[in-house]
């Protein structure tokens, strides 16, 4: 209910709070709530830990087609990935939280965006993974899903000071448009491998991601107070059989060390679902007219949705896994109808609309498609032979059939788990 002194009831003001902290521990005072959502219990006042931002670094390299196109790291380097939790399925047994991924398949310490590529890859089959558990070094397959998922929660593990695969450019992905503004990475010349270990910066050892931050700013401080460029050196150990070490010079640009000393701060905390959502009240004050009104707006925008969703459907951005058939229906509804009556009758105001723009697609068989008929009989003074009617109501059928299998199979592996 309050950091450092401030009352809270958004996310954006906590956020604020956290990166102005400049790294210090946070004083934080937390309440229960009952059913009703009012405070009960005494207080609890603790102080929250902050951790450090990193640079967002685009992937210029990254296939259009790429599960992520973006990491999170410092010049071109990025933290090797680690497993956060197992949320569900096969894979309780195989992987556990706290796994750092060396290895996935035949790529050694993959970036993220290549971590959730491979997995998508081995869809509805198994990924071979080269795991760092409790400082040992273990091989495991894990199972994957229909969807290209293994339902683990990942994140950095910038508590290891190794990287992955140094990104070569960084810059608009290809096909973005933005192909021009491609750069190579500071790092890029440097011929680094994934899982090389970083061991210190201009001569200060580092032992984890935030003292490598911390080094990289204060070795480039009077550099950012003259506006320019620095050099810095970098202690490394290869990941080869003799382990070899050696000191490389990190050019930067002014432009480098400006993002350096630009980044903030954020918290473990920093899900907004850990605050209450902000809601918005239509009210019509008392006015029937009014409400009316709002009602015709609210269903225009329905409509609007509903087509905008029919056309990523088209164009691939929407998957049809997130299609639901009549079970999905009654699924969310019976969650819905335990909200109370005036969330379900919003919710089947929103399902009558749905049906109405289907309805009215001009498809064989719905009223859209007879709606064309009607158009061409009026234009043409006669209406179509009855082989191109029976033929537009056989397709149409089997347009309605195969949707409804989709989305029922849909529906029954959503219940039944991966």
């Amino acid at each position: 209910i309050s950091a450092a002194g401030t009352g809270l009831s958004t996310h954006e003001q906590f956020a604020g709070i956290v990166h102005a902290s400049q790294g210090q521990p946070i004083a934080t005072v937390w309440t229960e709530i009952d059913e009703s959502g009012e405070p009960v219990g005494e207080l609890v006042r603790a102080p929250l830990d902050v951790q450090p931002t990193y640079q967002i670094l685009p992937d210029a390299d990254a296939a259009p087609e790429a599960a992520q196109n973006f990491e999170h790291g410092l010049l071109g380097l990025t933290p090797l990935v680690q497993i956060r939790e197992v949320l569900s399925g096969r894979n309780r047994d195989v992987l556990r939280g706290g796994d750092v991924v060396l290895k996935i398949g035949a790529i050694e310490g993959p970036r993220s965006g290549q971590f959730r590529d491979q997995i998508k890859r081995n869809a509805s089959g198994t990924v071979s993974m080269l795991l760092l558990r409790d400082g040992r070094e273990v091989t495991v397959s894990a199972k994957v899903d229909r969807r290209g998922k293994i339902n683990v929660w990942t994140g950095y593990a910038s508590g290891v000071p190794l990287t992955a695969q140094p990104l070569a450019r960084i810059g608009a992905p290809a096909g973005a448009g933005g192909e021009a503004a491609a750069r190579p990475s500071p790092v890029a010349s440097l011929d680094l491998h994934g899982r090389t270990r970083i061991e210190s910066i201009g001569g200060t050892a580092v032992s984890d991601w935030p003292t490598i931050r911390r080094a990289l700013r204060d070795h480039t401080a009077k550099a950012l107070a003259a506006g320019e460029g620095a050099v810095v050196e970098v202690g490394v150990t290869h990941p080869t059989p003799g382990l070899e070490r050696e000191t490389l010079a990190v050019s930067l640009s002014g432009a480098d060390v400006k993002d350096l000393h630009e980044l903030g701060w954020t918290s473990e905390l920093a899900d907004f679902r850990l605050f209450e959502p902000i809601y918005t009240t239509l009210s019509a004050d008392g006015n029937p007219l009014r409400a009316v009104m709002m009602g015709f707006e609210e269903t225009q925008k329905f409509i609007v949705m509903t087509y905008l969703t029919i056309d990523r459907l088209i164009r691939g951005s929407v998957g049809v896994e997130q299609l639901r058939g009549p079970v999905g229906i009654i699924h969310i509804g019976t969650q819905i109808a335990d909200r109370g009556l005036t969330y379900l009758i919003f919710f089947l105001a929103l399902i009558s609309v749905n049906l109405a723009v289907i309805n009215f697609l001009p498809l064989p068989i719905v009223d859209g498609g007879l709606f064309l008929l009607l158009i061409y009989e009026k234009l043409k003074g006669r209406p179509p032979s009855l082989a191109f009617q029976n033929a537009a109501t056989i397709v149409g059928m089997f347009l309605i059939g195969t949707v409804l299998l989709v989305t029922f199979y849909n529906d029954v592996m959503r219940l039944v788990g991966p």
